[in-house]
């Protein structure tokens, strides 16, 4: 399926949050990209799936963001579906990499069929991701332990910049954050409970990716 390339120099966002610790290895920076054409059932974002929802933010606005936060070691792409918006995000990734920062993706798209695709876009962002995370969603997955066979997800490190050992499930303790904005808005990230998080959308609280 193509993906959505109107502009190249813009992304359709759903939400980012500056600092993560539950989003991949280290601290990072975290995209949630508008709009999915695979729709899992199940799904944890279902207000990602439209890609009229979210808002255009440009590539350089979104790199000078990132950059000037200090402390992280990457940045995680995250949706919606990554894959969608290919060539605006594998251009943000290369620039990512020329501040020596690491790019970590998610997919709903099984491994073989981003690996053997002839879409360059497609392949660009392959080339620009050193972690991929591929495979349809599976409610209550434990992201944990990297074992396809309990998480419905298959890892893939793609260059030396994130390593297996970098995964260790000790180094953190929590896997669910909330941050609270100044309009009172609370994002809640990471993977929680599934009765924790449909408990969190009926009391009104708006957020949540």
């Amino acid at each position: 399926m193509a993906d959505r390339e109107s502009n190249p120099q813009v992304i359709r966002i759903g939400g980012f949050l500056k600092r993560s610790a539950v989003n991949g290895p280290g601290v990072r920076s975290v995209i949630w990209v508008q709009g999915c054409p695979i729709r899992c059932e199940g799904c944890f974002n279902k207000d990602l799936w439209s890609i009229t929802g979210g808002k255009d933010v440009g590539i350089r606005q979104l790199f000078k963001t990132i950059i000037s936060t200090s402390g992280i070691d990457g940045v995680t792409f995250s949706g919606g579906e990554p894959f969608f918006q290919a060539e605006a995000l594998a251009v943000l990734a290369e620039k990512i990499h020329s501040q020596g920062l690491s790019v970590m993706t998610f997919s709903g798209y099984p491994y073989g069929l981003l690996a053997g695709s002839h879409e360059r876009s497609w392949n660009r962002l392959m080339a620009a991701t050193d972690l991929l995370i591929s495979g349809p969603y599976i409610a209550q997955p434990d992201f944990r332990n990297p074992d396809p066979g309990a998480t419905g997800k298959e890892y893939h490190f793609l260059t030396d910049r994130i390593r297996p050992g970098d995964l260790d499930p000790d180094s953190t303790s929590a896997l669910v954050e909330y941050t609270i904005g100044k309009d009172g808005t609370v994002l809640a990230t990471g993977f929680p409970d599934a009765t924790l998080h449909h408990r969190f959308h009926a009391s009104g609280t708006k957020g949540g990716f």
